[in-house]
This record gives structure tokens, C-alpha cells and sequence, in this order.
């Protein structure tokens, strides 16, 4: 089977598994970079170690970060894994690259201090970058959750936030503490 056929088929199984649109989006830009530089592959029964060994090698090549290459792999190695169950090639052991633990450096106090500051001006998009950035201090929640949430999503009444959009699609309730919901009372107040 053609590696183009192969990947068509893989993109019409995807939604069935309930994939978010960014996810599907994440498949299809994945291998079609995959498939622009195996340029020599045509079929997927040629999809062996020795051509993604070859692939993971230019990407190095191309000085790209491993957790980028390894953000990649886990894009192809879903495709690979659907053309051995459906048969299209032989499987053969998929790994990772193995990365070097990096922490990143927390923010100063300063450099806190700043990014908290309530605004000063009466410009709507301040108040409304203060207020996300309080918000993802002080709950930690990822920025899709993040962009969201709805007035109707904050209950101020018993402190707490409603999550509707997390990674694992379930939807919680958070608590908000007193600073948090003094921020989002004030970026409130600026929509009148």
C-alpha cells in the first residue's frame, strides 16, 4: 500500500476515536512532514528501522531540539502502529530518544511582582492580560483551558471556577482563592 493511501486512511480512523481538532491537526502536519523527507519511500511496507533511523538523524541534522524530534516520533509511531494492525507493514520496535532533564527557572519575585501588577491604564486588553496572567498563576491550568472559560464559569458565591476544556475532556470545578477572585471582580468591572 501507498504511504499516501496508508496515511488517508489513518486521517479517516482518527476522528472516530474522538480526537480534539488540534490533535487531528497534529497528525496530519506531522506526517506529511514525515512523508516530504523520505522522499524515496513510496510504500509503507518500506517503512523499516533503517528509515527512521534516517529521519531522526536529519532531524538532528537540522539541529532540531529532542523534544521536538520525540514530539514528532509520537505523531509518526501512532500512523506506524495503525499500519501493523491493519497489516500494511511488518512491526518492529518504536522508541524515543532519550532527553536530558531540564528545569526550568522559576520566576523571580521581581519578575512575579511585574507580571501581577494591576494595570494603570484603562486599556481593555491590559486588565484582560492582567487577569489571564493572575488566573494562570494562581491555578497553574493551561492556557486552552485557560482562553475557555466564560463569565458564566466563575462562581464567586462559593469561589470556584469551572474548567470546561482540559486535556483529558472531563470538566472540573477549582477553587479560587481571595486574591484571584478580587482580580477577576476588578477585570469584570472594566466590561462595563
Amino acid at each position: 500500500m501507498r504511504i499516501s493511501d496508508a496515511v488517508e486512511n489513518f486521517m479517516k480512523r482518527c476522528p472516530l476515536k474522538n480526537l480534539s481538532p488540534r490533535s487531528l491537526e497534529f497528525y496530519g502536519e506531522t506526517l506529511k512532514h514525515f512523508i516530504s523527507r523520505i522522499p524515496r519511500v513510496k510504500f509503507v511496507d518500506e517503512l523499516t528501522q533503517e528509515v527512521l533511523d534516517e529521519f531522526i538523524l536529519g532531524e538532528m541534522q537540522r539541529n532540531n531540539c529532542v523534544t521536538s524530534i520525540n514530539t514528532r516520533l509520537r505523531g509518526i509511531y501512532a500512523f506506524m502502529h495503525f499500519c501493523f494492525k491493519q497489516e500494511y507493514a511488518e512491526g518492529f520496535q518504536l522508541s524515543l530518544l532519550k532527553e536530558d532533564e531540564t528545569l526550568k527557572d522559576p520566576y523571580t519575585d521581581e519578575e512575579l511582582s511585574r507580571l501581577l501588577k494591576q494595570p494603570r491604564s484603562d486599556q481593555w486588553v491590559e486588565w484582560r492580560s492582567w487577569a489571564a496572567v493572575n488566573t494562570l498563576v494562581a491555578t497553574g491550568i493551561r492556557a486552552n483551558t485557560l482562553v475557555s472559560i466564560k463569565i458564566i464559569d466563575v462562581d464567586f458565591e462559593n469561589n470556584s471556577l469551572r474548567l470546561r476544556k482540559l486535556k483529558n475532556r472531563k470538566q472540573q470545578f477549582i477553587p479560587i482563592s481571595r486574591s484571584l477572585k478580587s482580580v477577576l471582580e476588578l477585570y469584570l468591572k472594566t466590561w462595563d
